[in-house]
C-alpha cells in the first residue's frame, strides 16, 4: 500500500512540474514586449550608472527578443545633485 501511494505522489508531482514548465514557457515567449527602464538611484556618472550601464548589453543579450534596457537615473528625496 505505502508503494502505491509513493508512485501516486511521484505521479502527481511529475504532472504539476511538467504542466507549470509549460505554463512559464508558454507565457514567457513574448517578453519583452517593449523596453525595460533599469532605474538607477544615484547621479549620473557614478560607480552605480557606470555598472548598470555596463551590465545593460549583456542583460538584453541574455533576454534575447530584441529586447532593450533603457537606464534612468532618478534622484531619491535624500540626494541632492553631487550623490550627498
Amino acid at each position: 500500500m505505502k508503494t502505491t501511494l509513493k508512485k501516486m505522489c511521484a505521479a502527481g508531482l511529475a504532472t504539476f512540474f511538467t504542466a507549470l514548465g509549460l505554463t512559464n514557457t508558454a507565457i514567457a515567449a513574448g517578453y519583452p514586449e517593449r523596453s525595460i527602464t533599469m532605474i538607477v538611484a544615484y547621479a549620473p556618472g557614478g560607480g552605480t550608472d557606470l555598472v548598470a550601464r555596463l551590465i545593460a548589453p549583456y542583460i538584453e543579450k541574455y533576454l534575447g527578443n530584441d529586447a532593450r534596457i533603457v537606464v534612468s537615473n532618478k534622484l531619491g528625496q535624500h540626494h541632492d545633485d553631487t550623490g550627498g
